[in-house]
């Protein structure tokens, strides 16, 4: 079972929606700008830095799955 952001899921689920966790470069910044925030506000919100944040939006880094639970949380 993991918990993060206030989210439950068990591994069987996980392994079930697997497919849908994954985020692009420009499909994290359209999600952080369809709920109207800042790079510093979504990197507070998902208790990750500016710069990582940067770095997904860039496709310097690839948004792991625990950032996008976290995201869909956040909708």
């Amino acid at each position: 079972m993991i918990a993060f952001c206030g989210l439950t899921i068990t591994a069987g689920q996980l392994r079930e929606i697997t497919p849908v966790l994954e985020m692009s470069p420009d499909a994290f910044s359209a999600w952080r700008k369809s709920k109207g925030l800042t790079q510093t506000i979504a990197a507070e919100r998902l208790g990750i830095s500016l710069r990582t944040v940067a770095a997904y939006e860039a496709g310097e880094s690839a948004v792991p799955k625990t950032v996008v639970l976290a995201c869909r949380g956040l909708d």
